[in-house]
């Protein structure tokens, strides 16, 4: 069928202007709101910070789930 006129090919998660309020865990992304309430309350100290301009979408993921990991999340919904 082919990429049909305003097709997405790759769904971006993390823009490179989100960057300076994202924070890197191990297995997960914090995008940080920029109120000052938001740093008050919530410090999250094991964050590191991601470098300026980082993006994140599926063009430059690296873990893919296999049909059969698929399938068992499925089954604990």
């Amino acid at each position: 069928v082919g990429v049909r006129p305003g097709e997405k090919i790759h769904e971006i998660m993390i823009s490179s202007d989100d960057s300076r309020n994202t924070l890197e865990f191990p297995t997960h992304y914090i995008i940080q709101p920029t109120f000052n309430w938001w740093s008050e309350r919530n410090n999250h100290k094991k964050g590191k910070p991601v470098k300026a301009g980082f993006e994140y979408h599926s063009g430059n993921n690296t873990q893919w789930l296999s049909v059969s990991q698929i399938r068992k999340l499925l089954t604990k919904i």
